[in-house]
């Protein structure tokens, strides 16, 4: 009320003489929608059904109204795994059992690496095929692309000589360093201890695993095969899941070793390789999968920006670009990207102090720094600042409220 005394304010919509005060483009959203790869997807099954369950527990129960806030964080992290395997690294080891980490080690020791540079070049070409285009309803301007995990996007030919893959991000897939950190360390312990034989319902004796991916004891497995051939049954089917099954294996060599574990629980003292629940011998704890040494794992998202932002800087040299997450982690995640890529990079997030932020904004628009890309969490980013060096802006996720998510909308388009 005292301030429209003195003060006068004015946005893009004022006029002066039937002209805008302010002309700016008007963005243009372009949505590229992206599938899982093989292990993305069977992580996010994995997590999302183990979430089901807990959700259907607590509906019997009749606590749904005092635990919401836990049934808000399970779709928090099923939205982190859109974005990255690695943001949920605890939820991961808390719900991973024996047979789902025998299942993930059987994909990650294939090589992807084939499939991950097909990716890249794909959508390098799908994306410049898409960049500029008008919209529907006319608008031309900045191109902003938000990725969502959607619809499988199939590719069915490349060409890889067509564009350049960059530096090496994107172009392998090792998940099973993470998978070996996981087996050497003491959260091992508790995967073992609740893993039961899906035939007796005891800690595993000999495990085996079935083509379905649920483990057995052998006695069990052997005892249910005599079974079937009683009543002379060709195909036997799992007791879990009720599928057929045509064979079952011995779990892999590196699950083997730690058959200890169960000689344990079930009070052997015939001893074994693996590490003991009781305590002797403890194994290290598990390492932050984030800050792990060498290239950090790649995510479909991550290859999609990646291809995004070479292609920009293949039409102009001196792009400005920013890049948004609501995952501070994410953010760290796409700054070891630039460095691996040999894109200067500044970040802006809320955990760092006002000095920092006025600091990451000069050097970004400071032409002689060399600050290609502004890496910004969304609800600090997008909010009262004028970026007006950038003129190309990548959304990787939108805000959970609506209200806040449109408050930006003139800084960030959403898909």
């Amino acid at each position: 009320m005292f301030l429209r005394k003195f003060m006068i304010r004015r946005t893009h919509l004022d006029t002066l003489f039937n002209a805008r005060l302010l002309n700016l483009p008007q963005p243009q959203e372009l949505v590229l929608s992206l599938d899982f790869n093989e292990v993305e997807r069977n992580v996010y099954e994995i997590v999302k059904s183990r979430f089901i369950k807990r959700i259907n527990c607590i509906s019997k129960a009749g606590d749904l109204d005092k635990q919401y806030g836990h049934i808000w964080t399970m779709l928090l992290r099923l939205r982190q795994l859109t974005s990255h395997v690695l943001l949920v690294q605890g939820t991961i080891t808390d719900l991973l059992e024996r047979e789902d980490f025998e299942r993930l080690y059987k994909i990650a020791s294939d090589d992807l690496s084939e499939e991950s540079e097909a990716l890249l070049t794909h959508l390098r070409e799908k994306l410049k095929n898409i960049t500029g285009a008008p919209r529907i309803d006319g608008r031309e301007g900045a191109t902003i692309v938000t990725e969502t995990e959607t619809i499988p996007n199939h590719r069915t030919g490349y060409d890889a000589g067509l564009h350049g893959v960059g530096g090496v991000h994107g172009l392998t897939y090792k998940f099973d360093r993470y998978l070996d950190d996981l087996l050497n360390s003491e959260s091992w312990d508790a995967i073992a201890s609740r893993t039961l034989c899906c035939g007796c319902r005891q800690p595993p004796l000999d495990p085996m695993v079935t083509s379905c991916f649920h483990v057995y004891c052998c006695s069990c497995l052997h005892d249910m095969q005599h079974s079937f051939a009683r009543r002379a049954l060709d195909r036997h089917r799992c007791n879990e899941c009720g599928s057929y099954y045509t064979d079952a294996k011995k779990c892999q060599k590196s699950l083997q070793k730690f058959s200890g574990v169960y000689d344990d629980i079930t009070g052997s003292t015939d001893g074994g390789e693996g590490m003991s629940i009781t305590g002797k011998g403890k194994k290290a704890k598990m390492h932050s999968w984030l800050q792990m040494r060498g290239e950090v794992l790649p995510s479909t998202k991550t290859i999609a920006v990646k291809s995004q932002i070479l292609n920009w800087i293949e039409e102009d040299p001196d792009v400005k670009i920013i890049v948004y997450s609501q995952w501070i982690p994410m953010l760290h995640v796409l700054g070891r990207i630039c460095q691996t890529e040999g894109w200067g990079f500044e970040k802006y997030t809320g955990n760092m102090s006002h000095d920092s932020r006025d600091k990451a904004i000069k050097n970004f628009g400071d032409p002689i720094k060399g600050k290609r890309v502004l890496l910004a969490s969304l609800k600090c980013g997008g909010l009262g600042l004028n970026l007006t060096m950038a003129n190309r802006v990548i959304s990787l996720d939108p805000w959970w409220n609506y209200s806040v998510r449109d408050s930006f909308h003139n800084t960030v388009v959403y898909g």
